[in-house]
């Protein structure tokens, strides 16, 4: 009588599942499996916030449109890499779609970077982001001053004749300290920046800034336009992005075990079965 075993087949077997099985969570967790999928939760999320700005914040239907156009812009910046413990994504939002400022930093920038003739200052250290905020700054406040400012006589010239409003954003510029003037600043002055500070800030957040709403003087004439600004405050844009990563944490703790289990069946396929034992 011959006693035979499979014992070394099978202990080869497992050998070859021990080593196969880091590679099969790998495969599992690479950057390409999920990020089409992580994609479209991100649209899903972000489309939902859109939606409950009209529920809770009451936004209007046409600022909504226009936040919702800017979630194909945002999605696009989704990227995943792959790393040696599985893979990382990250997602950001675009400068340009994020619409707070920072006056104060604007303005201290400004003052860093030229002398009071507008000449730059020897020892300037110029910053990308700063001068980027600068430059947001000043355009959100020649926005301010065409569709949301009260023209009064102090926009209007000595002969009666109205400033442009590329003018009277200059005059801003320098009473906000965004542009250097060499004139000595009093209390007057800095009492009227705080209070034009507050007025754009309000702007800025969707609130009636000025007496009387939007109701801008060209001239002897009036008209009434709405705020076109799409973009995104500081605090949405760190709500928006928590939820992402909420949702995206959500998703994958779900879809991950039913992942693990196909390459495992996957890898099991590949290891030969083994022999019958022959007593």
């Amino acid at each position: 009588m011959k006693l035979a075993s499979n014992l070394g087949a099978v202990i080869a077997r497992l050998k070859q599942l021990q080593a196969g099985y880091p590679g099969a969570v790998r495969a599992a967790l690479t950057a390409e499996r999920w990020r089409d999928e992580l994609i479209v939760v991100a649209e899903k999320t972000l489309a939902a916030h859109v939606w409950a700005l009209g529920v809770q914040g009451g936004a209007t239907a046409p600022s909504r449109k226009q936040l919702a156009a800017l979630i194909p812009m945002i999605v696009q910046t989704i990227i995943g890499t792959n790393r040696p413990g599985g893979s990382s994504f990250a997602m950001w939002l675009p400068p340009n779609l994020v619409t707070d400022i920072d006056l104060a930093k604007a303005a201290k920038y400004a003052g860093d970077q030229l002398t009071p003739m507008g000449r730059a200052k020897k020892f300037a250290m110029p910053n990308e982001f700063s001068a980027d905020n600068l430059d947001r700054t000043r355009a959100a406040l020649r926005e301010w001053v065409e569709l949301e400012k009260n023209w009064d006589e102090r926009d209007q010239h000595a002969d009666g004749s109205w400033k442009t409003a590329e003018e009277v954003a200059v005059y801003l510029e320098k009473l906000l300290g965004l542009r250097t003037a060499y004139q000595a600043r009093n209390e007057e002055m800095n009492a009227a920046a705080t209070s034009l500070q507050g007025a754009i800030g309000a702007w800025l957040n969707g609130e009636d800034a000025t007496p009387g709403g939007t109701e801008i003087k060209t001239g002897p004439t009036a008209a009434v336009t709405a705020n076109p600004r799409a973009g995104i405050s500081n605090d949405q844009a760190r709500q928006w992005l928590g939820a992402v990563l909420a949702a995206w944490v959500s998703y994958v703790r779900v879809r991950l075990p039913d992942r693990l289990e196909k390459e495992f069946t996957r890898l099991h396929a590949t290891v030969a079965a083994p022999q019958q034992n022959i007593l």
